[in-house]
């Protein structure tokens, strides 16, 4: 195909602009300079420090306290409770124990919030021996939780396994005598 000649372009563009303003079609505007600038994306934040814990600890049956330390996994008795205690008031704080599927272990907690709060938890089932669990501290609403001043502390998960053997596997009834 031959290109055209430059004679013929100009005449061309002549012919299909004049074309479409004869059609009663303006010709699209030019980009106007006032034209609101794209919406800024917000900077990044980077997520609260975990909150700050007092102490955490297990209490046993007999009365024992096992420390809960975060990034150690701390045994406890199978039927043991947790308690928590945050420095200065949070009242969106919570206290939940999850076990290795990340479901909550049903149970009942108690928030006290005055100078210091404290959170504890009582499972209602005592836990499976050699299991492994986590004590969560998170914010009731939302994942973070926050101080009086409205400050956001991240969650803080503190790591538990369970004292003795793991229980026995459920064996199953043989139907009778098998087939050759």
């Amino acid at each position: 195909m031959p290109l055209p000649s430059p004679i013929r372009l100009p005449l061309l563009l002549t012919l299909l602009w004049g074309s479409a303003s004869a059609q009663g079609a303006a010709p699209p505007p030019p980009p106007s300079p006032s034209a609101p600038a794209p919406a800024a994306t917000p900077a990044y934040q980077p997520p609260p420090q975990p909150a700050p814990l007092v102490s955490a600890e297990a209490i046993e049956p007999g009365g024992a306290r096992v420390a809960l330390v975060l990034g150690s996994e701390a045994i406890v008795d199978p039927s043991s409770t947790f308690r928590v205690v945050l420095p200065g008031r949070s009242e969106d704080a919570r206290l939940s124990l999850v076990d290795g599927t990340d479901a909550l272990v049903v149970g009942s907690g108690t928030r006290e919030v005055g100078q210091q709060t404290i959170l504890t938890v009582a499972p209602r089932q005592p836990l499976t021996p050699a299991a492994r669990y986590l004590l969560r501290v998170d914010g009731a609403g939302a994942r973070d939780l926050h101080d009086a001043a409205g400050r956001a502390a991240g969650p803080v998960e503190l790591q538990l396994v369970v004292a003795g053997s793991p229980p026995e596997p459920v064996k199953r009834k043989s139907g009778g005598r098998r087939r050759r």
